[in-house]
This record gives structure tokens, sequence and C-alpha cells, in this order.
């Protein structure tokens, strides 16, 4: 399995909207590309963190790409950026991760 770790700076004042669109419409996405969700928080700045698995890299790409290309997905997305004026989030990181030997995940 690897892990990827997602940190999404929300826009000024879009930090419930993003929080809505996850809850109500992202998570189905997730399950329909074959992202499996781990966990999600926020840290002590507001920005969303969350932790996604894959079993592979290939099935990582190929999943973000099927996702990324949904008409679907697209459609939500420019609902909510319409909704609150713009995008929803200002900056996106990823960081994948590969358990070490000794990690208890693997």
């Amino acid at each position: 399995m690897i892990y990827e770790l997602r940190i999404y700076r929300p826009a000024s004042g879009a930090n419930e909207l993003l929080h809505k669109r996850f809850s109500k419409s992202i998570l189905s996405f997730f399950k329909k590309h074959g992202i499996e969700s781990v966990g999600f928080w926020v840290d002590f700045s507001g920005q969303l963190v969350y932790l996604v698995r894959f079993h592979n890299e290939k099935e990582q790409q190929h999943s973000w790409f099927s996702l990324r290309n949904d008409p679907d997905f697209l459609a939500d997305r420019a609902h909510y950026e319409q909704i609150f004026g713009g995008p929803l989030v200002i900056k996106k990181n990823s960081i994948v991760l590969k358990p070490t030997s000794y990690s208890p995940l693997v």
C-alpha cells in the first residue's frame, strides 16, 4: 500500500463550503474512482489535511486521472465554485508515503 497526504489551503471564507463539498460529494467521487479515505483533519491554521491510500502507484495515478476527468466531478466543482464565486482552494500540497518495513501499517 502507498499513502498520500494532501493539504488544501482554502480561499478566505471558503472553509465551510469546502467541508460541505467533501462531506456531500467528494467522498462518493473518491469511492467511485478507487480512492480509499483514511482520515480527514483540520490543522490549526484552518487547512484541510487528509490521508488516502492505494494498492500501488499505478492505481494511484489511474484513480486521480479518472477522477479529474469525470464529467460529474467537474460539474460538481463548477457548481461549488459558482456558489463561492471562485476556487475554494488556493493551494494544494501532496506527499506520497510508503510505509517502512517496521511500520504497523505494513
